[in-house]
């Protein structure tokens, strides 16, 4: 039973937002619990962090927080540039601040990410009802997006799968006799790492670790070191925090990055040192005609090879070894030349930056991606697999 106390605390960083902002505010007030009554605004907090917007951002959400006086809504200020810094500041403004009361639970949630209607719920029993210290979340681009790019999404189907498809356009795509090469098991044989755009953790875990840690690949700290929630469970894991992946109550995850720069964002280098302000570059229309064109010409080997088997599968072996034993048929062959490096590469770094942990995970990636793949096909784990 979950007490009529605070529990949760949404951080959320925001730049320049006008647009996904009340989508956003419109997502919380349709919360519901179980049984489908509103979801109770006492029993969480939301934590705003402006990083410099010049639109009408910080004007929307003060209206939703005078229109709303049944919630409670922090609006703080983060004058450095960055969603990294905007993010640690909304940590540790919880954290730190006298006036803000220190709850239970902390989820970190992006402004352009839309929640599902029992996901502040979700979040609620799984803490309550399991021993997982992070739990991460099923979210996709919705099925708006991909049914305006209809060749590109079946190409995508046929040659990646659905893993990053939600019920909705896997239905539609799919019939009885589709089988496809990546799905969500890779997300439950691998346990899927967290996303920053919507993750929730055990305020305490949090705090053991010290939190987000700031990283730059340069001495004069002016290329960050972006996957900021990757680098916090690499030391979460660590030392045995428990993360559950969770497929009820998926987000929408924004697909802005997707249509903006769509090149980029499929051969893997989209989150390459420096983010990019996307917003406003070109109208929706273009972009989804660029997107759709490209549909006889892209090549999705990249999505296969580093989103999936690099980041999804060989990454997680990395930071949890167990892995390759407990999926073998993803490895095969493999199994103990891969194990083996993975030990030897702790022996000689056992307290790595996460920045090499992402440097090694594309030296293994090089080396056994494509074995893996390949492995994935002769053993016949490729299946029809969706969100339930």
């Amino acid at each position: 039973m979950i007490e009529n106390t605070r529990k949760l605390t949404i951080i959320t960083p925001f730049y320049n937002e006008e647009e996904i902002l009340p989508s956003f505010f419109q997502t919380l007030l349709n919360q519901m619990d179980h049984e489908g009554r509103p979801f109770d605004p006492k029993l969480y907090q939301l934590i705003m962090v402006d990083n410099g917007s010049t639109d009408l951002s910080v004007q929307i959400i003060e209206d939703f927080k005078e229109k709303h006086p049944e919630m409670t809504l922090y609006i703080i200020q983060e004058t450095e540039k960055g969603v990294i810094p905007a993010r640690i500041a909304g940590f540790n403004s919880l954290l730190l601040n006298p006036e803000i009361e220190k709850t239970e639970f902390l989820a970190s949630i992006d402004a352009d990410t839309l929640l599902h209607e029992r996901w502040m719920i979700t979040v609620l029993n799984k803490f309550e009802y399991t021993d997982a210290d992070i739990l991460s979340f099923a979210g996709c681009f919705p099925y708006e997006f991909w049914s305006k790019i209809p060749k590109t999404t079946k190409k995508f189907a046929r040659e990646i799968g659905t893993i990053f498809f939600d019920k909705e356009t896997t239905s539609w795509i799919s019939n009885e006799n589709n089988r496809y090469l990546l799905t969500e098991k890779i997300f439950f044989d691998f346990n899927r790492f967290i996303t920053d755009s919507c993750y929730a953790i055990r305020r305490s875990i949090y705090e053991h670790v010290g939190g987000y840690k700031r990283e730059f690949y340069d001495s004069a700290c002016t290329r960050e070191v972006y996957g900021e929630g990757w680098r916090l469970m690499f030391r979460l894991e660590r030392i045995g925090a428990k993360l559950l992946y969770v497929n009820k109550a998926p987000y929408q995850a924004c697909p802005r990055r997707m249509l903006k720069e769509p090149h980029n964002f499929l051969s893997g280098t989209s989150y390459n040192n420096v983010m990019t302000d996307l917003r406003g570059l070109e109208k929706e229309d273009d972009e989804y005609s660029v997107l759709e064109n490209m549909s006889e010409t892209i090549d999705f080997g990249a999505v296969k090879r580093r989103y999936v088997a690099e980041y999804y599968i060989l990454l997680r072996t990395i930071v949890r070894p167990e892995y390759i034993t407990q999926n073998p048929d993803y490895f095969s062959d493999i199994e103990n030349e891969l194990y083996q490096t993975i030990h030897h590469w702790w022996i000689h770094n056992p307290k790595p930056l996460g920045k090499e942990v992402f440097e090694f995970s594309k030296q293994i990636g090089d080396l056994y991606a494509e074995k893996v793949i390949s492995n994935i096909i002769s053993n016949q784990l490729v299946q029809s697999f969706t969100l339930k």
